[in-house]
């Protein structure tokens, strides 16, 4: 976290949440110089996060310049990908309202379950088609970079995914930033 007004603010869950411990090497040398901060809850689905957000200091307090979400892993079984499209797009709408100036990219989650047949991954393929329908790419983008993860023969790197097959190790968060850094720097203009 920084202790100044953030420009760019990670939302998510536990991987956003990561950044802390996991990442925390990435963080400090490619993501914190961006004046940025994490806003992260482990257990998060859409729905905690944007009860976070509408009760945030976020249009107040501060106003960041990109707002960058992960999110929906959490809710895979519990909806269809239209009902976590429609929850993203409550999140970007209540971001927007709050801070109207900030731009967001919104990530696509990325993949789980140690195989290509694990029934997630077509899930999270098909909410992530409905993720990349929200973005106008002026004020609300998206970037989908979950196929980083995954080896040739469709299981997750086990150097990039720790063994819960979930989330990211410390070289996952180096593949995470390597990602990253472009698209947010495009946006930022830097």
């Amino acid at each position: 976290m920084v202790k100044e007004k953030p420009d760019f603010v990670i939302m998510g869950d536990s991987i956003t949440g990561a950044w802390e411990k996991e990442g925390k090497e990435a963080w400090d040398k490619n993501i914190a110089p961006l004046k940025a901060c994490s806003f992260g809850n482990g257990g998060d689905g859409i729905e905690h996060l944007l009860w976070r957000v509408k009760n945030s200091g976020l249009g107040k307090d501060f106003q960041p310049r990109l707002v960058t979400v992960l999110v929906g892993v959490n809710n895979l079984f519990n909806a269809d990908p239209m009902d976590l499209a429609a929850g993203m797009k409550n999140l970007i709408d209540e971001i927007r309202k709050m801070s109207p100036t900030t731009k967001i990219l919104v990530l696509g989650i990325f993949p789980v379950g140690e195989k290509s047949d694990d029934q997630r991954r077509q899930m999270i393929k098909n909410v992530n088609a409905q993720y990349e329908k929200l973005a106008d790419n002026k004020d609300i983008f998206y970037l989908d970079f979950g196929s980083s993860f995954v080896e040739s023969n469709g299981s997750l790197s086990k150097d990039l995914i720790r063994p819960d097959n979930v989330h990211l190790t410390a070289k996952g968060y180096d593949m995470y930033v390597e990602k990253l850094l472009p698209k947010v720097k495009e946006i930022l203009g830097k």
